[in-house]
């Protein structure tokens, strides 16, 4: 146990309202209770406008959750859905061939089908443009999605009835339109569906055709014989057993009609229309009515969403059976709520599962992983279309050259405006007719702008009823980073080389205006972006601008360049020399210490070492943190933790200190609890947060490392001083990007040549924290 009265050392510094809570030797705070979801990381990619694309991956309390959303705003002038289906009737394709061919922009699988019969329909009922396609008398469990004739959605159980008049009499009962299925009892089949019937009555022997042409019944077959159906007309495929009962007032030269529409539903206003299966909200509440595969398990799903408003439609497809785990029925529920819908209905999941959009400038490709490893190839899907005309301009946009949101004083900003249709289709914009606005001010020629001081330029544009805003940050350079360090020619070769630089808190932009010099002056030249080589000897290229210089050595003809100085780099912000002990509150780290690979001749020894070199961990130190691999747990007159295996959060005075667990080279599959710490940090009442990681932060998947550096550079804009710490290195490194600082610790040990030998570069990272302010010190032990 901790051998410090912590509370008694609060009290005489003299901190209020603040508590160190729940210290243990070597364990961090357990883990709380928290709601399924932990963490969602997303990206969104405008389609066109009113069509957008998000995918997001949200880490649950069950597991990772992939998924992928289409949202779409009906109000937007040829912003619209509508069923698409293979071109051959019966037949399947996959969900990007039908939604490519259709030219849809983006689209989900929709209906469900039977997979084991070939060729097949959709379950359910399809109205496209107005024109019923298949219509069938499924049970009432299989929703139904519309548009009608004023692009308003609906979501519904159609109830569809189909009458057959005979001289003008019901005759007998019709039960589908154009609609395979395992048994036909009695359906219609028109030139839409086949030209003959001879596939057909190949697999439905059983079958008598009622041949109807131009309204007259001209043909009665036998049960099993092909026919041709009438190009102005249509057959009536009725099984033999049930068509007994009516062939004597079925006869030749009566005239024929058949009747579609449905109990609850007016069918000719409704313009589009697919079904699914069983509904998932209605009147914003979660519900369980009709057809629902597996509602308990995780499985992918395909569903459609619809605003209480009527106005936006959301189509969902949720990745399971692989690193996605996939959804339940109220899962699906709660995340189609999460987004704005009120009333939602399933489609075909499992490896149905299919989502594609086309990109501005791109052709339409799979967004999602269908959990079969390719595309399960379909009846129909519901494609998302833009008819808005092209001509005509719908937004315009600010824009700087060359393209980035910050750039360094000294570098001039190019503002221009361009002009895009909604298909975001780029169209040109009469700078005549453009104003651009500044603040605050800043000198200016035209629509050129010259920055002379650090902070954040405000542009407003105005542009025939247009309006746009763009926000620049105007930064300060302290580093210059070379696109390369080093490079190999031979004389008369050439390399393009760029240029970018690092602001004090390691925030990048590109860089221009460089000066460059020559050593020798003749042995390149440089124009417009590219290094020439002249000379046949190697130098090297100084690149600066004021004080701040980097150098890229170029040997040439095989030679080696010499050796260059060090750049100049403003200092880092938050790192200052800090000593051992001053007014604050210290918390100190070390990395690996383990002696535990010594033989038992040695490890006296080392041990030895060890606690030698740990004097200086304990000096001026409120809480001492072993960061790497250690035996130890404690350290006498010091509060001490440990890193750990497994998620832990814990707050010491104005910091969060965090153990992130990726011993399986995943954040998220070692352990979901790792992604608490974004809620927990900001829920917390601190002002820092110092993250302990247990293996080097490029090695982790890079899905893994996108959405760590995302929250952590989120924390970063939201106020936060982020630190994170990684161990295992023979070397301390420390540097700040986009404002995390990314810290390396040397190991007390280190591995040359077949032993262990005692690491020179081994240091105490010193963090302390006074006066609302956080600042670090790598102090060396041994030099």
């Amino acid at each position: 146990m901790i051998i410090v009265d912590l509370g008694r050392i609060f009290k005489s510094m003299k901190f209020k309202n603040k508590i160190l809570v729940a210290l243990a030797a070597s364990a961090f705070l357990a883990i709380p209770v928290m709601a399924s979801e932990i963490h969602t990381y997303s990206r969104t990619t405008q389609l066109g406008t009113g069509i957008s694309y998000e995918q997001q991956r949200r880490i649950t309390r069950a597991g990772r959750v992939d998924v992928h959303i289409i949202e779409v705003d009906l109000t937007q002038e040829g912003v619209t859905l509508g069923p698409v289906v293979t071109e051959a009737f019966g037949a399947r394709d996959t969900t990007t061939s039908l939604l490519r061919n259709a030219g849809a922009v983006a689209g989900i699988n929709a209906d469900f089908f039977d997979m084991s019969r070939n060729p097949i329909t959709a379950m359910g009922q399809v109205i496209q443009n107005g024109e019923i396609r298949e219509l069938n008398e499924v049970d009432a469990g299989f929703a139904t999605f519309m548009l009608d004739v004023y692009n308003s959605p609906l979501i519904e159980y159609i109830q569809p009835s189909i009458t057959f008049l005979n001289n003008g009499n019901p005759g007998f009962s019709v039960r589908a339109y154009n609609h395979l299925s395992g048994q036909i009892v009695s359906t219609v089949f028109d030139r839409a569906a086949f030209h003959n019937t001879a596939r057909l009555v190949e697999r439905h022997p059983y079958l008598v055709s009622v041949v109807v042409d131009n309204g007259v019944i001209t043909y009665i077959s036998e049960p099993g014989e092909p026919v041709y159906i009438p190009r102005y007309g249509f057959i009536i495929a009725v099984r033999e057993n049930y068509f007994e009962y009516f062939k004597n007032v079925t006869v030749i030269g009566n005239t024929a009609e058949i009747v579609m529409g449905a109990a609850n539903i007016d069918l000719e206003n409704v313009w589009q229309a697919v079904s699914g299966a069983g509904e998932v909200l209605r009147a914003g509440s979660i519900v369980n009515t009709g057809y629902v595969v597996g509602p308990n398990a995780r499985h992918p799903r395909s569903a459609i969403g619809i605003s209480e408003d009527g106005n936006t439609v959301f189509l969902v497809a949720v990745d399971g059976r692989g690193a996605s785990i996939g959804a339940t029925h109220a899962e699906l529920g709660q995340l189609l709520l999460s987004l704005g819908a009120y009333n939602a209905m399933h489609f075909d999941g499992g490896g149905s599962t299919t989502l594609a959009t086309r990109r501005p400038g791109a052709d339409l490709a799979l967004t999602n992983r269908p959990s079969d490893g390719s595309q399960r190839r379909v009846v129909n899907a519901l494609g998302v279309f833009n008819t808005a005309p092209r001509d005509v301009l719908t937004e315009v946009e600010l824009r700087i050259f060359p393209s980035r949101q910050a750039v360094f004083i000294g570098d001039n900003l190019n503002v221009y405006a361009v002009g895009r249709n909604a298909h975001l289709e780029r169209l040109s914009v009469n700078s005549d007719y453009l104003e651009i606005e500044v603040y605050p001010y800043v000198q200016r020629v035209g629509n050129t702008f010259f920055p002379s001081a650090p902070g954040t330029l405000t542009f407003d544009m105005y542009y025939q009823g247009h309006v746009d805003s763009l926000f620049i940050n105007i930064l300060e350079l302290a580093r210059i980073v070379p696109s390369e360090s080093q490079l190999s020619l031979n004389t008369g070769e050439t390399a393009t080389l760029t240029f970018s630089g690092l602001d004090p808190f390691g925030h990048p932009a590109p860089l221009h205006n460089i000066n460059l010099e020559f050593f020798p002056e003749d042995f390149a030249t440089w124009e417009e972006g590219v290094l020439s080589i002249t000379g046949e000897n190697s130098g090297v290229v100084r690149a600066s601008r004021g004080a701040i210089a980097t150098y890229i050595r170029v040997n040439v003809n095989e030679a080696e360049a010499p050796q260059v100085s060090a750049p100049s780099i403003v200092g880092n912000p938050y790192r200052r020399e800090l000593g051992v002990t001053g007014f604050g509150f210290d918390i100190t780290m070390v990395g690996n210490v383990s002696v535990s690979m010594f033989e038992e001749d040695e490890l006296l020894i080392n041990t030895n070492i060890r606690n030698e070199a740990l004097n200086t961990f304990r000096t001026g130190a409120t809480v001492g943190v072993f960061a790497g691999a250690s035996e130890i747990e404690t350290v006498p007159n010091l509060a001490t933790l440990s890193r750990q295996n497994g998620y832990r959060f814990h707050i010491i005075y104005n910091t969060a200190l965090v153990n992130l667990d990726a011993r399986n080279g995943s954040l998220t599959d070692t352990s979901v609890y790792n992604w608490s710490f974004v809620s927990e940090v900001r829920n917390a009442d601190v002002e820092n947060a110092i993250f302990m990681l247990n293996r080097p932060i490029n090695s982790l998947t890079a899905d893994d490392r996108a959405m760590l550096v995302n929250a952590l550079e989120a924390l970063v804009a939201e106020g936060f001083s982020v630190f994170i710490v990684t161990t295992g290195g023979n070397y301390n490194t420390a540097e700040i990007r986009s404002g995390v600082n990314y810290i390396t610790l040397a190991g007390l040990f280190r591995y040359y040549e077949g032993y262990y030998e005692v690491n020179n570069a081994f240091s105490i990272l010193r963090f302390r924290t006074s006066e609302g302010e956080i600042h670090f010190d790598v102090q060396s032990v041994f030099e």
